[in-house]
């Protein structure tokens, strides 16, 4: 049987996720703390519902449209050495 989230934790799991990532790690400090304070609006605003999967999804939008707005065009984004494509 499949293992249940629970939906409650969907905010702070995505936002450790989203601490980890590379797209992340290519930001300054501030855009971090914006890209952060963008995740923290929506569940503290009730903008959050649904089953975890939900959740994650509407964060996962969230976190796509930051980037977006910060320029983001696929794996060489700010990348020190174009030549190099992060490996997943």
């Amino acid at each position: 049987m499949e293992k249940t989230m629970n939906k409650e934790t969907a905010h702070n799991d995505f936002g450790h996720m989203v601490m980890n990532s590379w797209t992340y790690n290519r930001m300054t400090e501030e855009e971090k703390d914006a890209c952060l304070a963008s995740i923290l609006f929506a569940k503290n605003q009730g903008l959050l519902f649904g089953t975890y999967k939900q959740r994650w999804q509407q964060l996962d939008a969230i976190y796509h449209a930051f980037l977006l707005g910060l320029g983001y065009s696929g794996p060489n984004w700010r990348e020190p050495e174009p030549d190099k494509v992060p490996t997943f």
